[in-house]
């Protein structure tokens, strides 16, 4: 699958879902689209792990949750669907990339891989 054909994939999303708290949307925030697109499970906890690795100050359900869901004022977005979709694309735009196990991947994404990675299987 090519980059772009990937990304067209990511960006189309299911309806967004409104947030009281980012604390109550950790399902969400932890299911990463790669995982519905590469739909192999174990692959995406690896990425997640390595990601980890990679960014030490990560390595916590809190802080990632808090890193995927606070916008760039600081406050939780109202849809997170489609807000986690733009945000993707804009870490492109913004060269916010890491290369992990292979994949160029967006930070919001290694993020989704990391936070995934930390649930119980």
């Amino acid at each position: 699958m090519k980059r772009r054909e990937f990304i067209g994939l990511v960006a189309v999303g299911a309806a967004g879902a409104v947030l009281p708290a980012a604390a109550s949307y950790l399902p969400a925030a932890a299911h990463p689209r790669l995982l519905d697109i590469l739909h192999d499970d174990e692959l995406v906890r690896e990425i997640g792990r390595s990601y980890r690795e990679m960014a030490s100050g990560e390595n916590d359900v809190r802080v990632l949750t808090e890193a995927i869901l606070a916008d760039r004022t600081g406050s939780v977005s109202a849809a997170l669907s489609a807000r986690l979709d733009q945000q993707v694309k804009d870490d492109f735009t913004l060269g916010r990339t890491v290369k992990v196990n292979g994949w160029i991947l967006s930070v919001t994404e290694a993020q989704q891989c990391a936070l995934y990675s930390l649930q119980a299987p």
